[in-house]
């Protein structure tokens, strides 16, 4: 059990790397991503499009639209509503970057179920973190989150 968890996380790890430092071609992005297109079934991690990150502009509210990036960034200074998901259907996986300046916290749209032994949201890390969640979409309109916390915690 332990052997899976420590495989899914360097798996999210190793795509998330790649697509947060621009890695679109050479043998680094082939190392790090190679074979994880069967992970879980989902078959589109390799795709031709770019996957850079894509920053979410500062707002109260926001959506999370699937077709910006599979890896998205937002630096959590005030609390946030995410108030819906879209376009996820055809992308599979997501990640978000989660930089904490504040004391804040995300409200998550009920679409989302959390992987938790209370199916609660989880909370984020400490002011000054980067916390790494991702997300799965499985059918249109159903969203499965985890949470990669820092290494500080």
């Amino acid at each position: 059990m332990m052997i899976r968890k420590i495989k899914k996380f360097l798996i999210g790890l190793g795509i998330a790397i790649v697509a947060f430092f621009g890695l679109t071609d050479g043998p680094v992005k082939d190392a790090m991503v190679g074979g994880f297109s069967n992970v879980r079934g989902i078959t589109n991690l390799q795709r031709t499009e770019n996957c850079a990150t894509y920053a979410i502009p500062d707002a109260a509210s926001t959506s999370i639209n699937w077709g910006d990036s599979c890896v998205q960034a937002l630096t959590l200074d005030s609390n946030l509503t995410i108030s819906s998901f879209s376009n996820g259907a055809t992308r599979g996986r997501l990640f978000l970057i989660v930089t904490k300046t504040a004391t804040a916290a995300i409200t998550w749209p009920s679409a989302v179920k959390w992987a938790s032994v209370s199916s609660d949201a989880p909370t984020l890390s400490a002011v000054g973190e980067v916390d790494l969640l991702e997300f799965l979409s499985v059918s249109s309109g159903s969203y499965y989150g985890t949470i990669f916390k820092s290494a500080n915690q």
